[in-house]
């Protein structure tokens, strides 16, 4: 075949590969996105203007996110409120679900401990509450966009270049 006969072929080929990369950098554009709309929401739990039922809530799985036994049922009988009534107060203040805020919680605990720490990711999975290891890559992997040992390694370059620039 010439040349002449190839370039359509090419030019289609080439095409297509552009389009590939497109939707591969539009994917992870999308995931750092929505990382970030979830950490921009449950940062407002910081903000005062929530009722008193949400910050006693927000509270108390906060003291027990931990504990990967904790769940809805445990929450309901430590606030005295009833399932369905927490998951209404959530999603109507907070626009979340339980099980979506209590994941937010256990990734932020383990990035703490993936930043401040050299403990085996299981160990990591098991201190930040998760039930199993898989399920903390998993989760932390949709929440942080990154597995958590690729989050490890890029918190840590990140602050071998700042120590380096001082």
């Amino acid at each position: 075949l010439r040349l002449s006969q190839r370039m359509p072929a090419l030019k289609i080929l080439l095409g297509l590969l552009f389009v590939a990369a497109l939707a591969v950098i539009s994917s992870l554009i999308l995931v750092d996105i929505r990382a970030g709309r979830r950490e921009r929401r449950y940062a407002r739990l910081d903000q005062a203007g929530y009722s008193p039922r949400v910050r006693e809530i927000v509270g108390y799985m906060e003291q027990h996110h931990t504990d990967h036994t904790f769940d809805i049922t445990a929450l309901a009988g430590l606030t005295g409120m009833e399932r369905d009534d927490i998951r209404e107060i959530l999603a109507n203040e907070l626009e979340t679900t339980f099980e979506r805020m209590l994941e937010q919680m256990r990734v932020r605990s383990a990035k703490k401990l993936l930043r401040e720490s050299d403990d085996s990711l299981r160990s990591v999975a098991k201190a930040g509450g998760f039930a199993d290891y898989d399920a903390f890559v998993k989760i932390f992997s949709y929440h942080a966009g990154v597995a958590p040992d690729e989050w490890r390694e890029m918190r840590r370059e990140e602050n071998g270049t700042e120590e380096e620039t001082r």
